[in-house]
């Protein structure tokens, strides 16, 4: 019996999220919206870096948080707090 697209959908996205693909982390489901101007940039980049938006998304994160931890020092009290999710862009601690 053919499957329904909502069950297709739901395979789909049981295999995205699989943590034995994509490198042992599986994938997360993102979604929103962003101002036409970030859109251009962000296909720009794509097509600079030469792949798809989502690579130069996924890029462009682990290039600002190389930059952060270079910023703060891997052993600080500031990456600790950032690793775990309290810290701020103002350094004041999340509660």
């Amino acid at each position: 019996m053919a499957l329904t697209n909502a069950e297709r959908q739901a395979r789909y996205r049981a295999r995205q999220a699989d943590p034995t693909r994509h490198g042992g982390q599986g994938r997360k489901r993102f979604s929103g919206h962003i101002s036409g101007v970030a859109a251009f940039q962000l296909r720009r980049l794509a097509t600079y870096f030469g792949g798809t938006k989502e690579a130069a998304i996924e890029r462009v994160i682990a290039e600002m948080e190389v930059s952060l931890l270079l910023k703060l020092g891997s052993s600080s009290e500031a990456w600790e707090a950032y690793e775990k999710g309290l810290l701020r862009e103002d350094r004041a601690r999340v509660k």
